[in-house]
């Protein structure tokens, strides 16, 4: 097979068998999501638990864990989460019922369509070749198939985000594409934190790009209609921003709260999202976003990267030019405004498909540069850039789907279903079960959904309807009552009756006392 692609126009060949290569690849990239969705990350994050049953509570009673009827934004551990993506989780859990796959599955589907989305867009840009090179490099991304496996409501925003910008330039055909395009960037806002500072910014500068098309004759009616249904729609999350709960997470992680040099705070994080090290090498510091060994790209990238702005500087003229360096620029900005654990992968996770782009504009650029100069026989290169593809993807997928499963297992709280099942099977020979308030104030969460708790008796009576009970150990311990302690395993250096150990190492994660 490579000795036939080779003995053609390599551009010629993906030009024609497009649309077969295309879905090959759609195949390919929903199978890499989807394989061992339910075991890879091992175990649930408390965010994922969180935005699951509360889907889940939705579906089964239309309140969520707190009882407030279809809200607007959910209450969890003392923040609030966007709604649409608690929301769109509901049909995959009415389908595959409150487990792993059904809390991931609707991550896979906003991956895979912003995948479709892309290539969409960059055939109306730069024609199917790159496009189809911009959605092969998303799919094989480390960064963006990672977040399309776990159920963060990031994945969400990006599709929005792509689905939006697909629109936009449809509507330069049919103006009614207009529409829908400040629909979906309007409903964006209700995704991620980040699209409230990330999407105005984008159409400001949009607006400027494409200034001569959209405020001419032509367009100025349909851009004041835009601009009416954008502003109507974020109305209320900006409202929530300023006097609700929206902005609630940002009050906590602000460096303008917690840093006394904030200027200089930000240009210090919004340039260490271009770093090497981040972007190639070793990625975001945190487990939950970090791959072992790997940047938020592949390291082949950082050659295609360098070239694809090379490509995009030579092609500043064109507005589609413009339009990526305007994405490049802006993607880091609203996560530079927060505090701690920066460069974070999940608040810039908006910039993946902008370094696809520049990937495939790169591997253009680079055919065009050993055409010109004739280094090395096109087939020879083709068959190299083949062979790096296949073997750096193979790696990464050994690494995530082996080594990070079992490296970040801890992280991903991969004894919490051990930590249930045995609560569970001594709950009735003991008097009560009390859970420590200081060290596992969080887990409830966990408890609920590997019980599958059922979402009206907890909105009803509570944890305690169920047998569990929080408290302060300093003041509840009775040894005249027949107890069961449970503890946060770093909480005491004593040995518990029962110890359930990190699925990793040999240290204790809970302690029980009975």
């Amino acid at each position: 097979m490579i000795t036939q692609i080779t003995q053609q126009n390599f551009a010629a060949f993906l030009h024609k068998h497009a649309v077969y290569l295309f879905f090959a690849l759609c195949l390919f990239a929903f199978f890499i999501r989807v394989y061992d969705l339910s075991g890879t990350p091992a175990g649930m994050h408390a965010d994922e638990v969180s935005g699951a049953y509360n889907a889940y509570s939705i579906l089964k009673t239309g309140r969520d864990e707190h009882g407030i009827r279809f809200p607007l934004y959910f209450e969890a551990f003392n923040d609030y989460k966007h709604p649409f993506f608690i929301y769109s989780m509901i049909p995959s859990l009415f389908f595959f019922g409150l487990t792993h796959f059904g809390a991931r599955f609707t991550s896979v589907l906003f991956g895979m369509f912003g995948i479709i989305f892309l290539y969409f867009i960059i055939s109306r840009l730069w024609g199917k070749n790159a496009a189809l090179l911009s959605a092969l490099f998303l799919s094989i991304m480390p960064w963006h198939l990672h977040h399309s496996r776990v159920a963060f409501e990031v994945i969400s925003f990006s599709f929005l985000f792509l689905f939006g910008v697909l629109c936009f330039y449809k509507g330069f055909e049919k103006k009614q594409w207009f529409f829908f395009s400040a629909f979906l960037f309007g409903l964006s806002l209700y995704s991620y934190g980040i699209a409230r500072l990330f999407i105005p910014l984008f159409l400001i500068g949009m607006a400027w790009i494409y200034r001569t098309e959209l405020f001419s004759k032509k367009y100025r009616t349909t851009l004041f209609l835009c601009v009416f249904i954008f502003l109507t729609l974020s109305s209320a999350s900006y409202y929530n921003s300023f006097f609700g709960h929206a902005n609630a997470r940002f009050a906590v992680v602000s460096i303008f709260s917690r840093t006394e040099t904030p200027l200089t705070m930000f240009f210090l994080n919004y340039f260490s999202h271009f770093s090497p090290e981040y972007l190639f090498f070793s990625g975001d510091k945190q487990m939950n976003n970090h791959i072992t060994g790997w940047g938020q790209l592949p390291h082949y990238a950082l050659l295609l990267v360098a070239l694809g702005l090379l490509f995009l500087w030579k092609q500043r003229h064109r507005k589609e030019a413009q339009m990526v360096f305007l994405w490049l620029l802006l993607f880091p900005v609203a996560a530079s405004f927060t505090y701690g654990d920066l460069p974070h992968a999940a608040r810039s996770f908006i910039g993946a498909p902008a370094f696809a782009i520049l990937m495939s504009l790169g591997l253009i650029s680079l055919f065009h540069i050993v055409e010109q100069h004739r280094i090395f026989s096109t087939d020879v290169i083709i068959i190299i850039i083949i062979l790096v593809l296949v073997l750096e993807t193979t790696v990464f997928l050994y690494s995530y789907f082996v080594i990070y499963k079992e490296t970040s297992a801890d992280y991903w709280l991969a004894f919490a279903p051990e930590t249930v099942q045995y609560m569970e099977s001594v709950r009735s020979t003991y008097d009560t079960v009390y859970l420590s308030k200081k060290g596992l104030d969080l887990f409830y969460i966990s408890l609920l959904y590997y019980l599958q708790a059922d979402p009206a008796q907890y909105q009803s009576s509570g944890l305690e309807s169920f047998g569990y009970h929080y408290c302060d150990m300093d003041t509840c311990i009775n040894e005249s009552q027949h107890n069961l302690y449970v503890f946060h395993g770093f909480e005491l250096t004593i040995e518990g009756t029962h110890n359930i150990y990190y699925t990793t190492n040999d240290k204790i994660a809970v302690k029980f006392f009975g």
